[in-house]
Protein backbone atom coordinates (compact mmCIF):
# COMPACT_ATOMS: atom_id res chain seq x y z
CA UNK A 1 0.00 0.00 0.00
CA UNK A 2 2.53 2.58 1.07
CA UNK A 3 4.42 1.41 -2.21
CA UNK A 4 1.34 2.74 -4.33
CA UNK A 5 1.34 6.03 -2.48
CA UNK A 6 5.15 6.67 -3.55
CA UNK A 7 4.11 5.96 -6.71
CA UNK A 8 1.42 7.84 -7.17
CA UNK A 9 2.96 11.19 -5.51
CA UNK A 10 5.95 10.47 -7.85
CA UNK A 11 3.70 10.50 -10.45
CA UNK A 12 1.73 13.92 -9.46
CA UNK A 13 4.70 15.21 -9.38
CA UNK A 14 6.39 14.39 -12.48
CA UNK A 15 3.00 15.76 -14.16
CA UNK A 16 3.18 18.85 -12.68
CA UNK A 17 6.60 19.29 -13.65
CA UNK A 18 6.62 18.21 -17.15
CA UNK A 19 4.17 21.66 -19.09
CA UNK A 20 6.36 23.63 -16.96
CA UNK A 21 9.58 22.64 -18.54
CA UNK A 22 7.97 21.65 -21.86
CA UNK A 23 5.42 24.97 -21.97
CA UNK A 24 7.76 26.98 -24.71
CA UNK A 25 8.88 24.01 -26.44
CA UNK A 26 7.80 24.33 -30.38
CA UNK A 27 8.33 22.23 -33.45
CA UNK A 28 10.12 22.67 -36.46
CA UNK A 29 7.55 22.94 -38.79
CA UNK A 30 9.16 21.21 -42.48
CA UNK A 31 7.91 19.92 -45.75
CA UNK A 32 9.01 17.64 -48.01
CA UNK A 33 8.68 18.49 -51.96
CA UNK A 34 7.84 16.69 -54.57
CA UNK A 35 8.18 16.67 -58.71
CA UNK A 36 5.01 19.49 -59.48
CA UNK A 37 2.15 18.54 -61.91
CA UNK A 38 1.52 20.77 -64.88
CA UNK A 39 -1.08 23.17 -62.54
CA UNK A 40 1.25 23.55 -59.22
CA UNK A 41 3.71 24.65 -62.30
CA UNK A 42 1.07 27.21 -63.49
CA UNK A 43 0.42 28.34 -60.23
CA UNK A 44 3.83 28.65 -58.57
CA UNK A 45 4.95 31.79 -56.94
CA UNK A 46 7.48 34.51 -58.03
CA UNK A 47 10.03 32.00 -58.94
CA UNK A 48 12.45 33.26 -56.54
CA UNK A 49 13.64 29.89 -54.74
CA UNK A 50 15.85 29.80 -51.91
CA UNK A 51 18.31 26.83 -51.58
CA UNK A 52 20.55 26.65 -48.37
CA UNK A 53 23.49 23.86 -48.26
CA UNK A 54 24.24 23.46 -44.61
CA UNK A 55 27.69 22.07 -44.96
CA UNK A 56 29.84 19.79 -41.84
CA UNK A 57 31.63 22.58 -40.94
CA UNK A 58 28.40 24.85 -40.14
CA UNK A 59 28.91 27.01 -43.58
CA UNK A 60 26.70 27.34 -45.57
CA UNK A 61 25.91 28.23 -49.41
CA UNK A 62 22.69 30.01 -50.51
CA UNK A 63 21.92 29.40 -53.74
CA UNK A 64 25.67 28.74 -54.22
CA UNK A 65 27.06 31.84 -52.36
CA UNK A 66 29.12 30.88 -49.49
CA UNK A 67 27.97 31.49 -45.87
CA UNK A 68 30.99 31.32 -43.84
CA UNK A 69 29.29 31.00 -40.52
CA UNK A 70 25.73 30.78 -39.31
CA UNK A 71 25.41 34.70 -38.04
CA UNK A 72 25.90 35.20 -41.86
CA UNK A 73 23.03 32.60 -42.96
CA UNK A 74 20.68 34.11 -40.52
CA UNK A 75 21.30 37.02 -41.79
CA UNK A 76 21.21 36.69 -45.48
CA UNK A 77 17.85 34.37 -44.93
CA UNK A 78 16.19 37.60 -42.92
CA UNK A 79 17.61 39.94 -45.97
CA UNK A 80 16.21 37.22 -48.95
CA UNK A 81 12.87 37.24 -47.28
CA UNK A 82 12.07 40.35 -45.92
CA UNK A 83 10.98 41.20 -49.85
CA UNK A 84 9.03 37.62 -50.60
CA UNK A 85 5.20 37.23 -50.20
CA UNK A 86 6.11 33.27 -49.74
CA UNK A 87 8.45 32.50 -47.44
CA UNK A 88 10.01 29.08 -48.42
CA UNK A 89 13.31 27.84 -47.92
CA UNK A 90 14.65 24.96 -49.74
CA UNK A 91 17.08 23.17 -47.20
CA UNK A 92 19.71 20.62 -47.30
CA UNK A 93 22.08 19.57 -44.70
CA UNK A 94 25.16 17.30 -45.48
CA UNK A 95 24.64 13.70 -44.18
CA UNK A 96 26.80 13.61 -41.48
CA UNK A 97 25.84 16.67 -39.16
CA UNK A 98 23.67 15.11 -36.25
CA UNK A 99 20.44 15.75 -35.81
CA UNK A 100 20.56 18.23 -33.25
CA UNK A 101 22.99 20.48 -35.42
CA UNK A 102 20.51 20.67 -38.25
CA UNK A 103 17.58 21.32 -36.02
CA UNK A 104 19.41 23.66 -34.31
CA UNK A 105 20.35 25.84 -36.99
CA UNK A 106 16.28 25.51 -38.67
CA UNK A 107 15.32 26.80 -34.76
CA UNK A 108 17.92 29.96 -35.42
CA UNK A 109 16.37 30.58 -38.80
CA UNK A 110 13.08 30.18 -37.35
CA UNK A 111 13.11 32.25 -34.45
CA UNK A 112 14.14 35.00 -37.09
CA UNK A 113 11.60 34.40 -39.13
CA UNK A 114 8.23 32.98 -37.85
CA UNK A 115 6.68 32.50 -40.88
CA UNK A 116 9.52 30.97 -42.71
CA UNK A 117 8.12 27.29 -44.65
CA UNK A 118 11.10 25.41 -44.45
CA UNK A 119 11.56 22.44 -47.09
CA UNK A 120 13.93 19.63 -46.73
CA UNK A 121 15.44 18.14 -49.88
CA UNK A 122 16.85 14.66 -50.02
CA UNK A 123 20.49 13.53 -51.14
CA UNK A 124 18.46 11.99 -54.61
CA UNK A 125 17.41 15.68 -55.69
CA UNK A 126 20.12 17.34 -54.28
CA UNK A 127 22.52 15.43 -56.00
CA UNK A 128 26.08 14.46 -54.55
CA UNK A 129 28.04 17.23 -56.05
CA UNK A 130 29.62 19.81 -53.63
CA UNK A 131 27.22 22.70 -55.54
CA UNK A 132 23.54 22.12 -55.90
CA UNK A 133 21.99 23.29 -59.63
CA UNK A 134 19.10 25.15 -58.23
CA UNK A 135 17.66 26.58 -60.93
CA UNK A 136 16.22 22.82 -61.14
CA UNK A 137 14.14 24.01 -58.60
CA UNK A 138 11.25 24.87 -60.87
CA UNK A 139 10.60 20.86 -60.96
CA UNK A 140 10.17 20.74 -57.14
CA UNK A 141 6.80 21.69 -55.62
CA UNK A 142 5.39 21.44 -51.83
CA UNK A 143 1.74 20.40 -50.93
Amino acid sequence: MLGMGVVCVTLFLALDALPKEYEHSVGIPVFLSHRCTLQQLQNRGDRRETVVQFRLDHSSLVNNELMPVEDDLRRRIISLMATRNEQVLFFAADDLLTYREVSAALSNLLKDNPALNVVLLTKKQIGVERKFDWTQLPELCVG
